[in-house]
């Protein structure tokens, strides 16, 4: 136990610090020595934790004296009697043994742990990808570190109605079943759902009472439809879809489609209509309402995707509002049960057949004959293994489409039995039930796909109308004499529509309007039919149909529509008086504003075309009138007609305010460009030259073709020479008429230059223009202009033989009027200033040699 003196550490290094630093402190003694002592069985507090950190890990090995904290230790090295530790055999040293090696297995673990901890922190930082977070980031506010829920409109109304509805839970009026019932039959839907809410609250929460629960949410629900919309109910009735009861789970889904198709929530409506159409054989299918219940859910599958791929045309707008509505349900199979046994009775239904497959799905095969159908079991088996066991009994390939082929899709549950079913139902329920499409092709392969998720429409179109119209022939093979068929052809007839299938379109348009003619389809059948044939210029059997349609159905709502659209035929086909006869009649029915409304504006039309601008303005008038105060879309049209027929009838300062209007709303470009000019024609005419300019400035040409953005061009060079701004006009022009590719266009262009260059005396720039406008121009309006102004152009030149011959040569091109008149009043002037006298009284009666 002797040590060299020079090697002994500071007297207040620690016992930890000298380990770390190698020097040995003592000497530990063999095992046989170490524990010769007898073991104490009456130990002291100290001597129990002798070995613990705190009270001997950092205690000097001896005592030392307390300075101020200020100052620091300089104490001599102590003596080696002093600080090294005794191990005497003796019976008060074998804590003190004991002691120092429960200190040296303490240092020694915490060095341990130091490197541990050491070298999961540098992992993590090299991995932080594969490692996770060794501590929680800090926060600098303890309040932010807690999650914030957030409460969704749909959980804010529940709350709400659970508040309601637990108003009246102990006001102490009896409460059973019946009486519940008995509120529901007579109407009284608000106490109906406040006494099935007491009645829930008085089931036990016994796991074998939950469907007495989840029955009496989906009576509650019912009720809450009435009262507070689908929306409530349909919180009501995903709790009980969860059901342990298949009729319950059944009825749930069946009224959720029905809400969501409501509510044009179309591929909802489809999965939902599919998981009750899983579960329907479950129930006794001997019942008529469990017949009419399949039945609905196959209409409801069809009618959703019909929805769906319409309304990428919005040719779901040409449906009537109530196709759908006749889709009724009217038993009740809950209907006179108040026995709670035979409720419960009636509730497990069915169980024993879903419990058969408890641990996995069952599928077997039957085969009959050359036709092999299958029995499908699952009770919330995913729906990628009940695929891919479906298919290695089928002996199919399933393909997962990109949008499909997810975790989180794939491992949805899908509860199902049906007892009889082909290779393409099961595979179309199965991926049904979870909102896919099951597609088998030619090649034994299962095609799974997504249909919230696609590259373009086009083939989405095709994909859900194909789809749509499998539906409904099928529902026609296997309902062939249902009450639903008038609302089938129909919907068959506008997905041909939509398909360009116009043949086959017209096909279930007849079938509709001949087969089932007291159907409220009948007269949308005839009116889309006769729409349809004029779009296809069939004039003469559209009339017919419309014709049919009036005559028959004169008080039905689209009467007037089919007005409008033989007043619109007689329009394009030439009988403008037929026409205009037709709007008046539609306007004078006085069937509703909106055909009111149509009629007078398409009259307006009909009389502006054929010149009768006083009859235009009325009936214009009639429809703003009719409009005021109300947004349209065609309100700023009728303000261009407005302004137009007033403009032709001498109004200016009127047509003006009316085509103020009319600019400052939406127009097509083409009447946009038209009413601008106009304005700004009547404005330079009242030298309202300011509200012109204005009018310009706000005019954004980027927006415009490129003939537009040149109208325009010219119209504010026009505008700037009325103001005598004459070289702004010039520069507007100049550099522009080359990049101009329409020749008449370019002409015009030319011309409008030229006459500001005979504003700024340039006669020779201006001969030079016109002379080139009348090269590069044929014979019409534009080329007249041109040569009447190069011929004054050249008499103010004193060319007057040139002018001669440009004048001779525009009335020789059968000139309008106005033009030939100019024309020979410019030959009588040259000949008159030539003592022509003869030959000059011969021009003025057009006498041209």
């Amino acid at each position: 136990m002797a040590r060299d003196e020079s090697q002994r550490p500071d007297a207040d290094h620690s016992i930890e610090s000298a380990v770390l630093d190698g020097v040995n402190i003592a000497e530990i003694l063999p095992d046989s020595e170490l524990f010769a002592q007898p073991v104490s069985n009456d130990l002291q507090q100290q001597q129990i934790f002798a070995g613990d950190v705190d009270v001997e890990l950092f205690k000097p090995a001896a005592p030392v004296e307390n300075k101020p904290a200020d100052k620091p230790q300089s104490s001599p090295l102590p003596s080696s009697a002093s600080s090294a530790p005794s191990f005497e055999t003796s019976n008060s040293a074998a804590p003190k043994r004991s002691s120092f090696f429960q200190k040296i297995v303490a240092i020694s673990l915490i060095l341990i742990a130091i490197v541990l901890v050491y070298g999961v922190v540098v992992l993590s930082l090299m991995q932080t990808e594969d490692l996770p977070e060794l501590l929680p980031k800090p926060v600098a506010n303890q309040q932010q570190a807690q999650p914030v829920k957030t409460v969704t409109a749909e959980e804010s109304d529940q709350q709400k109605l659970e508040e309601e509805l637990a108003v009246a839970e102990d006001d102490g009026q009896p409460v059973s079943l019946q009486i519940a019932d008995d509120f529901y039959l007579s109407g009284d839907y608000n106490q109906a759902a406040i006494t099935y809410k007491k009645l829930l609250g008085k089931v036990s929460v016994n796991t074998k009472d939950e469907i007495l629960k989840d029955f009496l949410r989906l009576r509650m629900a019912l009720c809450l439809k009435e009262t507070k919309g689908p929306v409530q109910a349909i919180g009501q009735l995903k709790s009980a879809a969860k059901s342990t009861s298949p009729i319950v789970r059944v009825m749930a889904n069946y009224y959720i489609s029905r809400f969501e198709m409501d509510r044009h929530q179309h591929l909802t409506t489809r999965s939902r209509a599919y998981e009750a159409l899983a579960l329907v054989d479950t129930l006794e299918s001997n019942q008529p309402w469990v017949q009419e219940l399949r039945r609905n859910c196959y209409f409801l599958i069809a009618a959703s995707i019909s929805n769906e791929v319409l309304s990428f045309s919005d040719a779901d707008k040409k449906m009537p509002a109530k196709i759908w509505q006749t889709l009724d349900f009217e038993d009740d199979p809950f209907a006179g049960v108040d026995d709670e046994d035979q409720l419960r009775t009636l509730l497990m239904t069915g169980s024993e057949k879903l419990s058969r497959a408890l641990l996995g799905p069952r599928i077997e095969a039957e085969t009959s004959g050359n036709v092999r159908h299958w029995s499908i079991t699952s009770d919330g088996a995913s729906v990628d293994e009940l695929l891919n066991r479906f298919a290695a009994n089928a002996g199919y390939d399933i393909f997962w489409g990109p949008g499909a082929n997810k975790a989180g899709i794939r491992q949805r549950p899908v509860s199902m039995y049906l007892p009889a079913a082909t290779d393409e139902h099961v595979a179309k329920v199965i991926a049904g039930c979870v909102g896919l499409m099951a597609r088998p092709d030619e090649n034994k392969v299962i095609n799974i796909i997504n249909l919230t998720e696609y590259d373009y429409v086009s083939d989405q179109i095709v994909l859900l109308g194909t789809e749509a119209i499998s539906l409904w022939r099928q529902f026609l093979l296997a309902f062939h004499e249902d009450r639903y068929l008038a609302n089938v052809h129909f919907a068959l007839g506008l997905l041909y529509a939509q398909q360009d299938q116009a043949v086959e379109s017209l096909a279930e348009y007849k079938i509709v309007a001949n087969r089932f003619p007291r159907s409220p389809l009948a007269p949308s059948a005839l009116l889309n039919s006769g729409q349809l044939k004029a779009g296809l210029r069939d004039y003469a059997s559209a009339h017919k149909d419309l014709k049919q349609l009036v005559e028959q159905y004169p008080d039905c709502s689209v009467t007037s529509e089919a007005h409008l659209a033989l007043a619109e035929m007689a329009d394009k086909t030439g009988s403008q008086d037929e026409a205009a006869k037709l709007y008046r009649k539609i306007y004078y029915l006085n069937v509703s504003i909106e055909s009111q409304a149509a009629a007078a504006l398409a009259a307006a039309e009909i009389y502006y075309k054929t010149g009768d601008f006083p009859a235009a303005q009325k009936w214009v008038n009639q429809y703003i009138e009719l409009k005021q105060g109300e947004p349209d879309k065609n309100l700023h049209h009728a303000y261009y007609l407005l302004g137009k027929s007033r403009l032709q009838m001498g109004k200016t300062e009127a047509a003006c305010n009316a085509l103020l209007k009319a600019v400052n709303g939406h127009l097509p470009n083409h009447e946009y460009v038209d009413a601008i000019s106009a304005l700004v024609e009547g404005c330079i005419e009242l030298e309202q030259f300011v509200v012109a300019f204005d009018v310009l400035e706000d005019t954004y040409l980027s927006q415009f073709s490129q003939e537009e953005s040149a109208r325009l061009m010219i119209l504010k060079s026009r505008l700037l020479r009325s103001m005598g701004l004459v070289e702004k006009a010039v520069i507007l022009l100049r550099d522009r008429q080359d990049y101009i590719l329409d020749s008449e266009l370019k002409t015009e262009m030319g011309f409008e230059l030229s006459l500001c260059y005979i504003e700024q005396g340039q006669l020779e720039l201006a001969f030079k223009k016109l002379a080139q406008n009348l090269e590069e121009s044929s014979p019409g309006p534009i080329a007249h202009r041109s040569g009447i102004q190069l011929a004054k152009v050249c008499i103010q030149l004193g060319r007057n033989a040139q002018a001669q011959a440009v004048c001779t040569q525009i009335v020789k091109t059968d000139p309008s009027d106005e033009v030939k008149q100019q024309a020979l009043k410019i030959l009588a002037d040259i000949e008159s200033k030539q003592e022509n006298y003869e030959n000059a009284a011969l021009a003025l009666i057009g006498h041209v040699q």
